[in-house]
């Protein structure tokens, strides 16, 4: 999955490349246009799907906001874990030298998960558990945004999400919600976030 992510990552470097080096379809400068929407590829390669729309103002500002979806199994703990994510952001970046340039930006959200939590015990047996969980995040980012005459938009940056929240079970014989909040987030709080993101301009 990771060299799968890492080859898309790539082929968004070299299409941006690419494309900013012929002269028929050169980065806009001025006038640009003010709404954009974006597919970001790395979720999707693990299942989820993320979609942004960016309101821009002037060349300096932009509005963004972001869904993502998700279901999936994860077997990488004994028993594995089946969660439907669910997350909604806003957020907001000032380009320095122009849309079509380096940025710097922030974003706020919420999230909720739901979902089965099997656990395997020393017993060999297994119980399952219905889980749910709800929280805030907060992430700080930086990157560079590509605009073509094309309508093309390409995206690449990286940042450091913070998120706050807990999960709970109301199953009979549950793990109480520090052990399943230990289990689900592996004990973080902290995540880095990658965005490859490429839509349109409109």
């Amino acid at each position: 999955m990771r060299n799968m992510s890492a080859l898309i990552l790539m082929s968004l470097t070299g299409l941006a490349t690419a494309t900013e080096q012929t002269s028929n379809d050169t980065p806009v400068h001025t006038p640009p246009r003010s709404n954009a929407i974006r597919f970001h590829p790395l979720p999707a390669a693990e299942g989820d799907i993320r979609l942004t729309y960016e309101r821009s103002f002037g060349e300096r500002h932009g509005l963004l906001f972001e869904t993502q979806h998700s279901r999936r199994v994860d077997g990488s703990i004994p028993g594995g874990r089946s969660l439907g994510s669910r997350r909604f952001a806003v957020g907001y970046r000032v380009y320095p030298k122009g849309l079509s340039s380096y940025f710097f930006g922030f974003r706020v959200g919420y999230w909720d998960r739901d979902g089965e939590l099997s656990i395997r015990h020393l017993n060999r047996s297994s119980s399952g558990h219905s889980i749910e969980g709800k929280g805030v995040l907060v992430m700080g980012e930086a990157g560079w945004s590509w605009r073509f005459r094309s309508r093309l938009n390409l995206v690449l940056a990286m940042g450091l999400e913070a998120f706050r929240g807990g999960y709970s079970s109301t199953s009979a014989n549950a793990p109480t919600p520090t052990q399943i909040n230990a289990i689900v987030t592996d004990g973080a709080s902290l995540s880095p976030r990658i965005e490859a993101s490429f839509g349109f301009l409109f």
